[in-house]
């Protein structure tokens, strides 16, 4: 599921994803009870809520706003945080309904 995902740096930590990845298995328990953690009390790492929103030029005028569009760039570990969400969502979705 991690090596799936794509990032240019962990906002706010100032290291590229690909180290990351390559050291994921050394930090891949606590990694998974922050998740387990965040799933059960619905409560997670504030430092994760963290985004810098930058304005990407899509056409035109470039002084105008309306030509622009935001950009998120996210914290690497929020975006393993939404996949692992997103996963446990869509199987319970799934079990759900199996049994209707």
């Amino acid at each position: 599921m991690i090596q799936n995902l794509n990032g240019k740096l962990l906002v706010g930590i100032k290291v590229p994803d690909w180290i990351v990845k390559k050291c994921m298995k050394f930090v891949e328990k606590p990694v998974t009870d922050m998740c387990n953690a965040t799933m059960e009390t619905g409560i997670g790492p504030g430092r994760l809520k963290f985004v810098i929103i930058k304005h990407r030029h899509k056409k035109g005028d470039t002084e105008n706003i309306q030509n622009c569009k935001p950009k998120s760039l996210l914290p690497f570990f929020s975006k393993i945080q939404e996949k692992f969400v997103y996963t446990r969502l869509i199987a319970f979705i799934a079990k759900k309904k199996k049994k209707i």
